[in-house]
């Protein structure tokens, strides 16, 4: 398969199904120069650099696959530091802002309602389905990566439109993080030995301005394994 795009110069990319690597020829001013990579390499490289609106998926869409009626969806929300509410077994409630790893959303909506929803952390950019995925380390997640939503009413949003799943997320993002899905240190690595819970994750990241990726635990699958639900 060949890519060519224009303006001011002329990228042409030549991809072999049957290889693992691509050629860039990029030509500018009557000068062409050749450039053999590895595909994923590309890919990362593209999907990590592309910013696109089409206004009808909602923005860090990175996969969509069905029809109108039914389909699945994969949107990557990048980490940052939220305002965020615990309310913890023996310790009660208490508020923190603290920084979130980079996460992946996945979705099917079936109708207009959402049938079923998952969550990893990852480390984007999310290219491939080769990609690898990672625990959730703050609760309300299940080993098996589906969401727990608590008393969360996500299905009473009239799914009317893919846009309508940043409200979801939203939803998500606002509702009360609890330590019942997160057991001892199996949803993180541990930063410190001092670092065992949520409660004690909660205070080691409430002053940090980005999510420590080495604290991420493998989920042990990559996106095209989440995607089978």
């Amino acid at each position: 398969m060949t890519t060519t795009t224009d303006n001011p110069g002329r990228v042409e990319i030549q991809l072999d199904e049957q290889s693992t690597e691509a050629v860039v020829i990029t030509t500018r001013n009557g000068t062409s120069k050749r450039k053999t990579v590895a595909t994923e390499d590309l890919v990362a490289s593209i999907a990590g650099t592309m910013k696109m609106s089409t206004g009808l998926l909602p923005f860090g869409t990175k996969f969509y696959t069905g029809s109108k009626s039914e389909y699945r969806i994969g949107i990557e929300i990048p980490g940052i530091v939220r305002h965020t509410s615990f309310s913890l077994p023996n310790i009660g409630k208490f508020e923190k802002r603290i920084p979130f790893p980079s996460t992946l959303f996945l979705f099917h909506v079936q109708g207009d309602r959402i049938q079923q929803s998952k969550l990893y952390s990852c480390k984007p950019p999310v290219a491939t389905d080769y990609t690898q995925l990672y625990w959730f380390p703050l609760g309300n997640v299940f080993n098996s990566g589906q969401i727990c939503w608590g008393s969360v009413k996500h299905r009473d949003i009239k799914i009317s439109s893919p846009m309508m799943l940043d409200s979801v997320v939203n939803r998500f993002f606002s509702s009360v993080f609890s330590g019942h899905l997160v057991h001892g240190t199996q949803a993180f690595n541990p930063p410190t030995n001092e670092v065992v819970s949520l409660h004690t994750l909660a205070d080691y990241l409430e002053d940090k301005k980005s999510f420590p990726t080495t604290a991420l635990r493998s989920a042990g699958v990559t996106l095209r394994k989440a995607l089978d639900f």
